[in-house]
């Protein structure tokens, strides 16, 4: 894909869905995204890269860090797309392109929370590992701080690892998340274990910004494995 500057992308979008829903400090007035309503917001942070994520209720929330403007913009006109045009398919070059931004993305927030890379014969469709990071969509850091306390690297069944989150104020989260499930027992509703543990976690992580699917399907292993 050809590079592609915060200018760019806001044509590329106004063209799309006749608007800009994205924004950048460093860019004032060029897109239409409002950071108080949560649309998406792109940082220049120098040499820390450039991160893409969302502001609201006075709380940044990180989707993805990548080393390039251009990067970074491909992210966001991807994230748009999938949430202004949810029934159409990508084309092959789209799909292609989405799948490398977000594996490098998931690769990055594993070494962030300080987990090995993940080897290079995994395949993407291995969607029966409950530890697999493949998601077809960019994970938060909590969510990748969940997969390693809960699974951690060769893991047969989920346990609790907290060694594998060497982050300690990423680790204190996790562990309150956890904490607040433990606090939680099947009721008469528990008929089928599995669906009680992920209504139980959904409801958990409704009051969290940054808990997606692969954090509560983690919990929901816990979970419903601690009450076998």
């Amino acid at each position: 894909m050809r590079e592609m500057t915060f200018e760019e992308l806001c044509g590329i979008l106004r063209d799309e869905f006749d608007s800009a829903p994205v924004s950048s400090p460093d860019h004032p007035h060029v897109g239409d995204g409002d950071p108080v309503l949560g649309t998406l917001v792109l940082l220049n942070e120098s040499s820390a890269g450039f991160a893409v994520g969302t502001q609201g209720r006075g709380q940044w929330t990180e989707l993805a860090r990548f080393d390039s403007e251009s990067d970074a913009c491909a992210f966001a006109l991807d994230a748009i797309r999938k949430s202004r045009r949810p029934g159409a398919p990508l084309g092959a070059a789209e799909r292609a392109e989405s799948e490398r931004i977000n594996r490098d993305a998931n690769e990055a927030l594993r070494h962030s929370v300080g987990l090995k890379p993940r080897p290079a014969h995994d395949s993407e469709d291995a969607v029966d590992q409950p530890h697999d990071l493949s998601e077809g969509r960019t994970m938060t850091f909590l969510d990748t701080a969940l997969i390693a306390y809960i699974w951690t690297d060769g893991s047969a069944v989920p346990g609790r690892h907290p060694d594998a989150v060497p982050d300690p104020a990423l680790r204190d989260r996790v562990e309150d998340l956890i904490e607040r499930m433990d606090a939680v027992t099947p009721g008469a509703d528990a008929t089928d274990l599995a669906a009680w543990a992920d209504r139980t976690v959904r409801t958990i992580a409704s009051q969290y910004c940054d808990v997606g699917e692969a954090g509560i399907r983690a919990l929901s292993a816990l979970l419903s494995w601690t009450w076998r």
